[in-house]
Protein backbone atom coordinates (compact mmCIF):
# COMPACT_ATOMS: atom_id res chain seq x y z
CA UNK A 1 0.00 0.00 0.00
CA UNK A 2 2.70 2.13 0.95
CA UNK A 3 4.65 1.55 -2.13
CA UNK A 4 1.61 2.05 -4.76
CA UNK A 5 0.78 5.88 -2.97
CA UNK A 6 4.86 6.60 -3.20
CA UNK A 7 4.19 6.04 -6.89
CA UNK A 8 1.33 7.57 -7.29
CA UNK A 9 2.32 10.99 -5.23
CA UNK A 10 5.73 10.48 -7.22
CA UNK A 11 4.52 10.72 -10.86
CA UNK A 12 2.03 13.52 -10.08
CA UNK A 13 4.68 15.55 -8.59
CA UNK A 14 6.95 14.65 -12.18
CA UNK A 15 4.20 15.20 -14.36
CA UNK A 16 3.02 18.52 -13.37
CA UNK A 17 6.96 19.31 -13.26
CA UNK A 18 7.23 18.31 -16.47
CA UNK A 19 3.96 20.21 -18.14
CA UNK A 20 5.29 23.28 -16.54
CA UNK A 21 8.68 23.18 -18.32
CA UNK A 22 8.31 22.23 -21.58
CA UNK A 23 6.13 24.54 -23.49
CA UNK A 24 4.53 21.58 -26.18
CA UNK A 25 3.20 19.70 -23.24
CA UNK A 26 -0.39 18.65 -22.78
CA UNK A 27 -1.04 21.89 -20.91
CA UNK A 28 -0.15 23.84 -24.63
CA UNK A 29 -1.81 20.94 -26.64
CA UNK A 30 -5.19 21.77 -25.23
CA UNK A 31 -4.89 25.93 -26.71
CA UNK A 32 -6.56 25.30 -29.57
CA UNK A 33 -10.02 26.69 -27.90
CA UNK A 34 -8.31 30.01 -27.11
CA UNK A 35 -6.41 32.62 -28.53
CA UNK A 36 -2.81 32.27 -26.24
CA UNK A 37 -1.19 29.87 -24.92
CA UNK A 38 1.15 30.29 -22.14
CA UNK A 39 4.72 29.78 -22.19
CA UNK A 40 6.60 27.70 -19.48
CA UNK A 41 5.68 29.71 -16.32
CA UNK A 42 1.92 28.69 -16.62
CA UNK A 43 0.82 30.17 -13.58
CA UNK A 44 2.68 33.58 -13.85
CA UNK A 45 0.12 36.07 -15.48
CA UNK A 46 1.88 38.34 -18.47
CA UNK A 47 1.28 41.76 -18.46
CA UNK A 48 0.25 41.49 -22.02
CA UNK A 49 -0.74 39.11 -25.25
CA UNK A 50 1.12 39.48 -28.39
CA UNK A 51 -0.62 41.58 -30.70
CA UNK A 52 -0.32 42.37 -34.26
CA UNK A 53 0.87 45.77 -35.32
CA UNK A 54 -2.03 47.66 -35.96
CA UNK A 55 -4.60 45.95 -33.95
CA UNK A 56 -7.05 43.64 -35.19
CA UNK A 57 -8.51 45.61 -38.11
CA UNK A 58 -5.11 45.52 -38.84
CA UNK A 59 -5.03 41.96 -38.98
CA UNK A 60 -8.35 41.66 -40.81
CA UNK A 61 -6.55 43.58 -43.54
CA UNK A 62 -3.59 42.25 -43.61
CA UNK A 63 -4.75 38.63 -44.10
CA UNK A 64 -7.58 39.70 -46.73
CA UNK A 65 -4.85 40.81 -48.90
CA UNK A 66 -2.15 38.05 -47.76
CA UNK A 67 -3.98 34.96 -47.56
CA UNK A 68 -6.49 35.56 -50.79
CA UNK A 69 -8.74 32.76 -50.99
CA UNK A 70 -6.82 30.06 -53.39
CA UNK A 71 -8.18 29.62 -57.02
CA UNK A 72 -8.68 25.97 -56.49
CA UNK A 73 -10.70 26.16 -53.41
CA UNK A 74 -12.94 28.90 -55.53
CA UNK A 75 -13.68 26.70 -58.28
CA UNK A 76 -14.22 23.51 -55.99
CA UNK A 77 -16.20 25.58 -53.82
CA UNK A 78 -14.23 24.26 -50.62
CA UNK A 79 -14.99 26.50 -47.48
CA UNK A 80 -13.55 26.08 -44.26
CA UNK A 81 -11.26 27.66 -41.42
CA UNK A 82 -7.99 26.94 -40.63
CA UNK A 83 -6.41 26.91 -37.38
CA UNK A 84 -2.56 28.03 -37.24
CA UNK A 85 -0.37 28.17 -34.30
CA UNK A 86 2.67 29.96 -34.14
CA UNK A 87 5.04 31.03 -31.57
CA UNK A 88 5.49 34.99 -30.87
CA UNK A 89 9.30 35.14 -29.60
CA UNK A 90 10.12 38.28 -27.54
CA UNK A 91 11.99 39.47 -30.86
CA UNK A 92 8.54 40.06 -32.58
CA UNK A 93 9.23 37.40 -35.22
CA UNK A 94 6.98 34.11 -35.57
CA UNK A 95 8.31 30.94 -34.95
CA UNK A 96 7.02 26.96 -34.99
CA UNK A 97 4.09 27.96 -37.25
CA UNK A 98 1.67 24.74 -37.98
CA UNK A 99 -1.89 24.10 -38.35
CA UNK A 100 -3.57 22.60 -35.70
CA UNK A 101 -7.46 22.07 -36.92
CA UNK A 102 -7.20 21.72 -41.04
CA UNK A 103 -9.86 23.18 -43.22
CA UNK A 104 -8.39 21.08 -46.15
CA UNK A 105 -4.75 21.18 -48.12
CA UNK A 106 -5.52 23.72 -50.51
CA UNK A 107 -7.06 26.09 -47.03
CA UNK A 108 -4.48 25.07 -45.66
CA UNK A 109 -1.43 26.02 -47.74
CA UNK A 110 -2.61 29.66 -47.88
CA UNK A 111 -3.33 30.19 -44.14
CA UNK A 112 0.07 28.57 -43.41
CA UNK A 113 1.93 31.24 -46.22
CA UNK A 114 -0.12 34.35 -45.08
CA UNK A 115 1.32 33.78 -41.20
CA UNK A 116 4.81 32.95 -42.64
CA UNK A 117 5.01 36.02 -44.17
CA UNK A 118 3.60 38.51 -41.08
CA UNK A 119 5.59 41.27 -40.16
CA UNK A 120 6.95 41.19 -36.79
CA UNK A 121 4.47 41.33 -33.74
CA UNK A 122 4.36 43.16 -30.77
CA UNK A 123 5.59 40.47 -28.01
CA UNK A 124 4.16 39.21 -24.83
CA UNK A 125 5.74 40.88 -22.01
CA UNK A 126 5.92 39.66 -18.32
CA UNK A 127 7.08 41.94 -15.51
CA UNK A 128 8.18 44.02 -17.99
CA UNK A 129 10.22 41.73 -19.81
CA UNK A 130 9.69 39.95 -23.78
CA UNK A 131 8.75 36.58 -23.69
CA UNK A 132 7.47 33.92 -26.02
CA UNK A 133 4.36 33.10 -26.13
CA UNK A 134 1.68 30.68 -28.62
CA UNK A 135 -1.37 32.41 -30.17
CA UNK A 136 -3.92 30.20 -32.13
CA UNK A 137 -5.44 32.20 -34.95
CA UNK A 138 -8.44 31.08 -36.85
CA UNK A 139 -8.68 31.62 -40.85
CA UNK A 140 -11.78 31.22 -42.40
CA UNK A 141 -12.01 30.87 -46.05
CA UNK A 142 -15.65 31.70 -47.03
CA UNK A 143 -17.24 32.74 -50.48
CA UNK A 144 -19.17 35.17 -51.40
Amino acid sequence: MKIILFTSIYLMVNSSVVLGQHPTGFAASQASLVSTTPNSDEFVPNDNDPFFPGGIEALREYLKESAPYPRQARMAQIEGTVRVRFRVQPTGYLTDIQVVESGGEVLNRSALRAIAQMPRWFPSHRNGEAVARSVVMPITFRME
